[in-house]
């Protein structure tokens, strides 16, 4: 549970990061300025995460783009299973094809690995109850 951090959840420079069911819960768009980071050799691989957004919060902006304009070749997000929670109901989104829509150069979508050491993924409309019932201090074991 990513909750009220505004941003860094992660930011990734140097890595291969897989980022899986998570729930990211942002009721403050004032505070909020990015969740995904994507730094220099950075390759995120995002499954099955749920958002939930303050009003006010452009799903563009839950993707930051860090790599300077000579090293954009070598890094990457991958992503799928990813929804939103809008007003009415649970809907799948890309989060980085809006970053894409709205920025330039544009964010690669593909990784050159792929995650093989985790645990169980789980449905993305699953995730917020098996995170708030399953994770945080004391419960975790």
């Amino acid at each position: 549970l990513y909750e009220n951090v505004g941003q860094r959840t992660p930011r990734v420079r140097f890595g291969d990061v897989h980022v899986y069911n998570n729930y990211y819960v942002e009721p403050d768009a004032a505070g909020y300025v990015y969740s995904w980071g994507v730094g220099v050799e950075a390759e995120i691989v995002a499954e099955n995460n749920f958002f939930q957004l303050a009003d006010g919060i452009d799903p563009a902006d839950v993707v930051a783009d860090w790599r300077p304009a000579d090293r954009l070749g070598d890094a990457g997000l991958e992503e799928s299973g990813t929804m939103l929670n809008g007003r009415s109901r649970h809907h799948r989104v890309s989060l980085v094809a809006a970053y894409n829509a709205e920025h330039d150069p544009d964010l690669p979508t593909t990784v050159s690995w792929e995650p093989t050491l985790h645990g169980q993924i789980h449905p993305t409309q699953a995730v917020p109850a098996l995170v708030t019932a399953k994770a945080g201090a004391g419960v975790i074991g």
